[in-house]
């Protein structure tokens, strides 16, 4: 049971499906093995669309539970992105994030993800609301200069809501974004519930 889902993340990978090739998914799993047993949540509805997503998520260590759950529905803030992608990003490069407690909760995140992130990155507002493009520019930081793990599987050229979109580009053409409806719509500026993030 716990491949099988492992195995719907990563061909969904890290609000659509990552599709990739078996031996490229095969390389993905290695790098995000397991380090907890999913405490089944009252929240996360069995059958439901994000159920395998919030497993695989919560047994490989990208998302945890909050005090009330998994909180499916709750809207993701910019704290809970850091921390997401640096987690993504310690699992690509093996080097691990410092142990120590930092305050606020999610500083040694950022710090972490600091260290070669551009200059010019905003990291104001860590507390507010998420957008999908803050967690998309989050994403970026985590698979910088690991790009080639994640071989183009569309050839989309163009997305109906960006005008100028390259990185927003790249993870459609990668997989890992479809769009919010049948057009790919993008939605830069809607937000992000802990679902759709875990599908991500």
């Amino acid at each position: 049971r716990f491949l099988s889902m492992k195995k719907q993340l990563v061909c969904a990978l890290l609000c659509g499906a990552l599709c990739l090739t078996p031996a490229m998914a095969a390389g993905v799993e290695e790098k995000f093995p397991a380090v907890a047993e999913y405490p089944g949540f009252a929240d996360v509805a069995a059958g439901s669309w994000y159920e395998a997503a919030a497993i695989t998520c919560y047994e490989v260590g990208l998302m945890k539970g909050t005090n009330l759950g998994f909180e499916p529905g709750k809207v993701l803030s910019r704290a809970e992105c850091v921390t997401i992608a640096a987690r993504i990003r310690e699992a690509l490069t093996g080097k691990a994030i410092p142990g120590e407690k930092a305050s606020p909760w999610y500083q040694g995140h950022v710090d972490y993800l600091k260290a070669d992130a551009p200059a010019d990155f905003d990291w104001s507002g860590l507390e507010s609301t998420a957008t999908r493009q803050d967690f998309l520019d989050f994403l970026a930081l985590a698979v910088a200069g690991y790009e080639a793990q994640f071989p183009a599987i569309n050839a989309i050229e163009a997305l109906p809501d960006v005008a100028d979109g390259k990185t927003v580009l790249w993870f459609y053409n990668a997989g890992i974004l479809t769009g919010k409806d049948k057009y790919g719509t993008f939605d830069a500026q809607g937000s992000l519930s802990r679902a759709e993030a875990a599908a991500m």
